[in-house]
């Protein structure tokens, strides 16, 4: 037995007409259950002979496909259920008075392939039917064709007069179907067909669900092309289905000032929210399933976090395709990936202190998130990461893990305050010691420059000397020992320049300290170097 939620459930797919019972078996909507074992019967007895299924009482739209006994028994089976029957009536054409099927001129010009003239009877009908069955097949029929041609856009592109006609049998569709949904003599047929069938399950307040249902459950099969064209990544497509989607409660074409936002109607709008719901689901699932894999074993929460962008960027793609920036659905299903990776993120730095690898994942995070909240804790989070590996990095090369014996510690001080007393100016600081991370290779490399500018100092010292020599002795007339002054310039020169190319290349220099963010930060608040200031 179906659920309420099952019978009444307003999402339908493309297939629609094509899994139709009536249509599968051939039988009017009003067969009796004398009628659909006499069909089952034909059917076993060709299928036990090895025959072809003969046509049934009324083949209207024949699958083109041909028939098997199987997909003829669900069918049977499915009309046997007096539930799922009567959503199969619903989406099926109706003799003009109920068990006059076989009377009926519009069904039989179906039958035979003749839709023109079919149509043409029901139209002369609409004016004088008291119950609207004839407004009912002209939605059924243009819905159909509709559903029809689009089923074989998909496996073939379409001509320019198939393009044509597919945009106006769906106007007509739903300009019928409209229609339907306010004429109270169908309503009322539809009650009545409820009493024949003579089912428990089913009450006068059936009819009244199904009229309320009926609406969103026709949108929904637009909702769903357009998230199967999104899904193949046709945006042209998808689009075509939206605007589809909007002619509902558009009126004379126009749209509303929701639809020039960008947002669909309402009733669109939770069409395609309802059949976007399973995607929805899946993105949950993976977010959960990595989150509690990233708990499990956090060491390698990053492969986590990375196949969870892996699986779920095509998925916020389809949804990107669908939904306009600022829908409430759209920020939720973003904010729920970029929260769930932030969740795998973090104790994956935290267990690794892997702090490069947690800057790119949350580089890479950020701009999945849409709301102000989720951004704010993504952003905090890479704040936090760069100063972690700011401090764990040394500062002095930027590559190699700092070494805590070989920190840098700098004295300042700051927020000096001279305040006059009879004893003369109290003056009052604060002192703070910043540690500048630094590794052992670049402490190496400091003493070693160190060591090449004294060694430079002294080369300077010994070329400025001997040129001031030079000088006096070519003043003087004393060549030999000008010469020889020359030359130790020249050499003094010479290991200058040796000494320049053997400094240490790639490690800023120690004087670079104040450029280190946290000094560079006190010394813009006025702080300067030193344990203290001059208090004299």
């Amino acid at each position: 037995m179906m659920t309420d939620s099952e019978l009444f459930g307003d999402v339908a797919d493309p297939d629609l007409y094509q899994l139709n019972g009536f249509r599968v078996a051939e039988l009017p909507v009003d067969a009796t259950a004398r009628d659909l074992s006499k069909r089952l019967e034909v059917v076993e007895m060709a299928g036990r002979a090895g025959m072809s299924i003969p046509p049934g009482p009324l083949p209207l739209f024949p699958i083109k496909s041909g028939k098997d006994p199987e997909s003829v028994r669900k069918a049977i089976c499915r009309l046997r259920d007096p539930e799922q029957r009567l959503w199969d009536e619903i989406f099926w054409f109706w003799p003009r008075t109920l068990g006059g099927t076989r009377g009926d001129e519009a069904l039989a010009r179906l039958a035979q392939g003749d839709t023109e003239r079919a149509t043409n009877v029901w139209l002369r009908e609409q004016a004088h039917s008291e119950s609207h069955v004839s407004t009912h097949n002209l939605a059924i029929f243009y819905h159909l064709c509709a559903l029809e041609l689009e089923l074989t856009a998909l496996s073939r592109p379409l001509t320019d007069k198939e393009k044509e006609q597919l945009k106006t049998v769906w106007e007509d569709a739903f300009r019928y179907w409209k229609l339907l949904l306010k004429h109270e003599g169908f309503w009322s047929r539809v009650t009545a067909r409820i009493r024949d069938l003579r089912d428990p399950r089913l009450t006068p307040g059936t009819a009244r669900k199904i009229r309320q249902k009926l609406p969103l459950k026709i949108l929904s099969i637009n909702a769903g092309l357009a998230i199967k064209a999104a899904e193949r990544g046709d945006s042209t497509e998808a689009n075509r289905h939206i605007a589809i989607l909007r002619q509902w409660e558009d009126e004379a074409g126009k749209s509303s000032m929701r639809c020039e936002s960008g947002f669909l109607p309402p009733l669109a709008d939770l069409a395609l929210r309802r059949k976007l719901e399973p995607l929805r689901h899946r993105i949950k699932h993976q977010c959960k399933a990595m989150e509690a894999a990233a708990d499990a074993d956090p060491e390698h929460a990053d492969q986590q976090a990375k196949n969870l962008l892996e699986h779920a960027k095509p998925l916020l793609a389809i949804a990107d395709r669908l939904l306009p920036v600022g829908h409430p659905m759209l920020e939720a299903i973003h904010d729920e990936v970029a929260l769930a990776a932030l969740g795998c993120v973090i104790p994956y730095g935290n267990s690794t202190e892997d702090w490069d690898t947690t800057l790119k994942l949350l580089e890479d995070i950020l701009p999945l998130a849409v709301s102000e909240t989720a951004r704010n804790r993504i952003e905090q989070s890479l704040e936090t990461v760069r100063r972690n590996r700011q401090d764990d990095l040394c500062w002095f090369c930027e590559k190699a893990k700092a070494d805590e014996e070989e920190t840098v510690e700098v004295k300042m001080y700051g927020d000096v305050t001279r305040t006059p007393t009879l004893l003369g100016v109290q003056v009052t600081w604060r002192q703070a010691t910043i540690k500048v991370p630094r590794c052992a290779a670049c402490r190496a490399a400091h003493e070693k420059r160190a060591q090449i500018g004294f060694g430079i100092f002294l080369l300077v010292a010994l070329a400025v000397g001997t040129g001031i020599g030079t000088f006096k002795y070519c003043g003087d007339g004393d060549a030999p020992n000008a010469l020889l002054c020359v030359g130790v310039c020249a050499v003094s020169i010479c290991g200058i320049a040796i000494l320049s190319k053997l400094a240490p290349r790639g490690v800023k220099p120690k004087s670079s300290i104040s450029e280190y963010p946290p000094i560079k930060e006190k010394l813009g608040k006025g702080w300067a170097f030193g344990e203290r200031p001059n208090v004299e």
